[in-house]
């Protein structure tokens, strides 16, 4: 038989090995489920956030945001792996290994076998999944805490154990009495006051077990308090994930399927009015005013049922919402659904929109308000330019004719001084509208071929009176590499080479100008070429150079009534080389003197096929042409009859596009001066009823006359009809090189024109103007002579003609009858060059049929040329 003390020893053995493994399982069970439920916690948590926050760059296809997105959230948590997969199982975010296609998602940590808890989410957008998140999370570091544990506490148990069963063999007649203190301890242990202990009296074999007891019940308690603190870690953490939620700027509301409160962050507190207490827990409802409240939960049944969301997945839209004082506000809310253990819930963005609102009402009202300010300053410039320009029409018009006639020295000198200051206060105009239109945006350059040394040339000759007469010099120096032709905007070219050499002549009083020009740059498509005029004049202050192009900006106010200008010159320059593709700079040393340095962009062109004529040339040209001018203005009327007359042209007037229509019946006319400013009926209404018309009348070139400057006038006339479009004050090279131009395409295009009724009767044989000016530009003694070489080229040119005529070599006629037309032209043979002219028309458009008949008539028209000349003294 056993003995007591055996039974005794065998009993507490077995007592503590029950209470040591009790408490060892226990322990280790707590501290599994409490790092199982802290694991799942923060799985729902990251799952929850990574659906919400990646929805909208999966739905939009923006990978840059999303790559942002999810990079931020794997940088703040620990995770082992991150996939992303659309429907067709393409991978839209990586981070760490790749998982298995087919792995199978952990539920708790005794499943986990390779030290990862794998979960798999899908993401649903109106009950379909469009993505799924396979997501890992590293369970090293618990797996070593639970081993670590359960070493320790094996150990422990063992260690306790083996006391026991030593002490058991001591306790003799005091085991009674002892096992009761165990019996004791190992309730309070039970109870989990881990710091229990027995109190040891003496030295034997009970107090030992007591001692051993009470080293066991301490390291339970280390361990427990060990347990207790990754409890502590593991709640902090998730303390901090709700902390982010309530740092985030715009409101986050969770509510389950039944539109209940779930969570409320402290940005929808603030957007509200309602703490978190007061809203979780009950209806979402609370936060809509009427009538959204009544709709809200039908609309939601409706969803869930499957019909079509309106905010739910959408990128978000703006609502009304209302706070808890019953205030309404705008807000932009974005809905979400996501599935979490089975579960359908609902993740709301909200974000307070009234101060947007409000700021891009008041832009809107600014850019109303600075628009009507622009549209009136342009209704201004444009009525101002119409007013200015009809009466600087009839000034410049009258002091050009003027200036035809005989005029003593002092009367000369009074019309030029009344020319050149029509002229000021006409480039100060043009200078004010150039700087509207660059205000506005809406100063655009042309495109065409020109020549860059003809535009130099013309400005330096334009130019050079003006300095001789002043004193001084002025120069031009051209590079070798100066391209012949280029495609630009000559105009502009020439506006700011002019407004630099005025200046420079201006503030010159001694030495001269220079302008440069050289080519600077070359690429495949365009050359770059640099212009340059420097003078010795007055000079800059070093410190005045960078305000110098500034708008109305001159260097002393004196200067302004001393040498006159406006100040926007030169800032009208800058902008005009910046649309060029250039840069302009400025030097003036202290020595004295300034040098103006440019650059201008231009593509490559050929030579024009247009041929330029002199005024000779074009006088015979016009002789007969029948003008109808369309002008209520007597001044304006005043002025282009007698620069119309005094070329032969034949000019009946207007007054308004009523007389127009009715002139029209009566006669024929070659071409038609139309205002667009006139009573009763425009000159836009007058030009659509003669489009409307039928031929051949509806076909009559009409040139459009206006005061009004801008552009977008000029685009609407040729819109409207018009075939060209002439601004006041007329110059009269502009009206009469775009009339000679429509004459002569109509010509050339087959149209019943000037041609036919010109050659016969309506040009004198001889100009005796003409005549005239030769005279005076040679001499008396030698004009027979020189007529005497022309009749001799024109009896040989004739010739040629006459036997190209037999032998229909029509290219001889093209070589013969060009030049003659010229000759005919310049020697004062009216009707001979009217006719030349026709027929040179007639071969370059290659109209054989016609050139027949055209022939004889130059050989007839000749023959009574040629009588008067030899026949009548000059």
């Amino acid at each position: 038989m056993m003995s007591f003390r055996l039974k005794t020893v065998l009993g507490i053995a077995l007592i503590q090995a029950f209470v040591l493994l009790t408490l060892v399982s226990s322990a280790l069970d707590d501290l599994r489920q409490s790092h199982q439920n802290n694991l799942l916690a923060h799985a729902k948590t990251l799952t929850t956030l990574m659906d919400t926050a990646t929805k909208a760059p999966i739905l939009e296809k923006n990978h840059s945001a999303l790559q942002a997105i999810a990079h931020e959230i794997v940088q703040k948590n620990a995770i082992t792996y991150l996939s992303i997969y659309d429907n067709q199982q393409q991978i839209l975010y990586q981070f760490g290994p790749a998982p298995t296609p087919h792995i199978k998602p952990d539920i708790n940590l005794r499943d986990i076998d390779d030290a990862t808890f794998d979960l798999r989410h899908p993401m649903l957008h109106e009950q379909s999944v469009y993505a799924t998140l396979a997501l890992g999370l590293p369970v090293t570091p618990i797996i070593k805490a639970l081993h670590a544990a359960q070493n320790q506490q094996l150990r422990l148990a063992l260690l306790a154990m083996s006391a026991s069963i030593l002490v058991s063999w001591l306790l003799g007649s005091y085991l009674t009495r002892q096992l009761v203190h165990l019996r004791e301890a190992a309730t309070a242990i039970g109870h989990g006051h881990f710091n229990h202990r027995i109190p040891v009296q003496g030295q034997d074999e009970l107090a030992l077990t007591a001692t051993a007891f009470n080293r066991m019940s301490g390291e339970l308690d280390k361990t427990y308090q060990r347990l207790k603190k990754s409890l502590y870690t593991s709640n902090r953490m998730a303390k901090l994930e709700a902390t982010i939620m309530h740092t985030v700027m715009d409101g986050l509301i969770t509510m389950d399927s039944s539109g209940k409160v779930l969570s409320f962050n402290h940005a929808a507190e603030g957007i509200f009015g309602y703490a978190a207490a007061e809203v979780v827990g009950e209806q979402i409802t609370m936060l809509m005013p009427e009538p959204y409240r009544s709709q809200h939960d039908d609309y939601v049944q409706r969803y869930l049922q499957g019909a079509a969301p309106r905010v739910i997945g959408s990128a978000g839209r703006h609502v009304t919402a209302q706070r808890k004082d019953g205030a309404l506000l705008p807000i932009r809310l974005s809905v979400n659904e996501m599935v979490f253990e089975g579960e359908r819930l609902f993740v709301g963005l909200v974000a307070d929109v009234s101060e947007r609102l409000q700021e891009e009402r008041a832009l809107i009202e600014a850019k109303e308000q600075a628009e009507a300010a622009n549209m009136a300053k342009s209704r201004f410039l444009a009525v101002m330019s119409h007013e200015v320009r009809t009466p600087m029409n009839g000034i410049l018009g009258m002091l050009g004719l003027l200036n035809d006639r005989r005029l003593d020295g002092q009367q000369q000198e009074w019309l030029a001084t009344a020319q050149e200051s029509a002229e000021s206060m006409l480039t100060l105009l043009n200078d004010i509208l150039d700087f509207s239109k660059i205000e506005a945006g809406h100063l655009e350059l042309e495109q065409s071929a020109f020549s860059p040394e003809q535009i130099l040339k013309g400005v330096h000759d334009l130019f050079l009176p003006r300095a001789t007469a002043k004193g001084i010099t002025l120069e031009l120096e051209q590079g070798a590499n100066l391209p012949a032709w280029v495609q630009g905007d000559p105009g502009r070219l020439r506006q700011v080479l002019m407004n630099l050499v005025s200046n420079g002549i201006k503030f010159t009083h001694q030495g001269g100008v220079t302008m440069r020009v050289a080519q600077q740059a070359k690429r495949e498509d365009s050359l770059l070429l640099q212009f340059e005029v420097q003078d010795s004049g007055i000079g800059i202050p070093p410190q005045q150079l960078t305000q110098l192009f500034q708008p109305f900006n001159q260097l002393d106010p004196s200067y302004s009534r001393k040498y006159g200008g406006s100040g926007l010159g030169l800032a009208i320059c800058r902008h005009l080389v910046d649309l060029m593709g250039g840069e302009i700079r400025l030097e003036s040393p202290p020595s004295g003197g300034s040098r103006f340095t440019f650059t201008a962009r231009f593509g490559y062109a050929h030579a024009p096929q247009d041929e330029v004529l002199d005024n000779s040339e074009q006088e015979v040209q016009l002789h007969g042409v029948r003008v109808l001018l369309a002008e209520d203005s007597p001044t304006n009327q005043m002025v282009a009859v007698a620069m119309l007359a005094r070329v032969g042209c034949h000019v009946d007037v207007a007054v308004n596009g009523l007389e127009v229509l009715e002139a029209l019946t009566r006669a024929p006319y070659d071409l038609i001066l139309m205002d667009l400013a006139m009573p009763e009926m425009d000159g836009w209404q007058a030009i659509a009823r003669i489009r409307g018309m039928n031929a051949p009348l509806r076909d009559i070139p009409i040139i459009a006359l206006t005061a009004n400057a801008y552009p977008e006038v000029r685009a609407q006339c040729l819109a409207a009809g018009a075939q060209d479009f002439i601004t006041k004050p007329i110059q009269r090279n502009i009206l009469l090189n775009g009339i000679l131009a429509l004459v002569t395409q109509a010509q050339q295009t087959g149209q019943q024109g000037v041609g036919a009724k010109r050659c016969h009767s309506n040009a004198p044989i001889r100009d005796e103007k003409v005549l005239e000016r030769l005279a005076e530009d040679t001499h008396c003694s030698l004009l027979p002579r020189i007529l005497e070489v022309f009749i001799d080229e024109a009896d040989a040119r004739l010739q040629a003609i006459s036997t190209a005529l037999d032998n229909e070599a029509w290219q001889t006629v093209a070589l013969e009858v060009h030049p003659l037309k010229s000759s005919a032209a310049t020697f004062g043979a009216a009707r001979l060059a009217a006719c030349a002219m026709q027929l040179d028309a007639a071969c370059k458009a290659q109209q054989w049929t016609q050139m027949h008949d055209l022939c004889n008539c130059l050989i007839e028209v000749y023959r009574e040329t040629r009588g008067l000349y030899k026949g009548q003294q000059v």
